[in-house]
């Protein structure tokens, strides 16, 4: 695959493509601005559209042994069809793309408070979750990060999408902020996404461009997940 175009921006809702390889009901194209899952964010779906017919994307993955971006489709293919047209389901893009930006906020939050890692994450279009390493969560402690997040957020602070080069990036122990660093050792350049004047971490999901998109959260729940580890998950509302 030439490009990742949702890599650089989350925004684009429509693109062209070419077909490079065809397994009848998957299929891998030349670039995409289909997100696959990872990194606790799920993927795309929308539809591909060719010869005036419309193709569901109902799943896109990494595929492990040979490393391709696949877009799994309700039915097949056909093999003649070369030229593509991607569609986005908007929907569900931009609720990741709220929750995801919220994480990053509480995450800046919790470091800064209580000098904590994330052990785990997940993201849905209506809500999300984030494991930190704290042993404790009282009530008090949870308005306080709510609070926090909240007055971050309706700042307004803008986001950007950074490049670095992986000596660079891991002189910074901030830019990985999971308790274990995932990045693979053959990933050389790591894709950062700041928040202005606010926080900059490694991360390869889709965000919003202004913290005010992400309209204010709400920590709807807490939970311990073992010694040492509490879950935290809230909902992202009035956008």
């Amino acid at each position: 695959m030439r490009e990742m175009l949702c890599s650089k921006d989350s925004y684009l809702k429509e693109f062209d493509a070419s077909i490079v390889k065809n397994y009848g009901q998957e299929v891998v194209l030349d670039q995409t601005a289909f997100y696959y899952t990872s990194g606790g964010q799920p993927n795309d779906t929308g539809k591909l559209v060719a010869e005036g017919k419309e193709y569901p994307v109902v799943d896109v993955y990494r595929q492990k042994e040979t490393g391709e971006i696949r877009h799994k489709l309700k039915e097949e293919m056909p093999s003649h069809i070369h030229a593509v047209h991607g569609v986005i389901d908007w929907k569900r893009r931009y609720g990741h793309m709220r929750h995801h930006t919220a994480l990053h906020v509480l995450s800046r939050v919790v470091l800064d408070a209580y000098n904590a890692l994330v052990t785990g994450s997940q993201i849905y279009e209506e809500r999300a979750r984030m494991d930190f390493s704290l042993a404790e969560l009282n009530d008090e402690q949870v308005k306080f990060m709510e609070e926090k997040a909240n007055q971050a957020i309706a700042k307004g602070f803008e986001t950007a999408v950074h490049f670095i080069a992986r000596e660079e990036a891991l002189q910074n122990p901030e830019l990985i902020r999971t308790q274990i660093n995932l990045v693979p050792e053959s990933v050389k350049t790591i894709r950062c996404i700041e928040i202005k004047g606010f926080d900059l971490q490694a991360c390869g999901g889709t965000h919003v461009k202004n913290t005010k998109e992400i309209g204010s959260i709400k920590i709807t729940n807490v939970e311990s997940k073992g010694q040492g580890k509490r879950r935290v998950e809230l909902v992202a509302e009035n956008p």
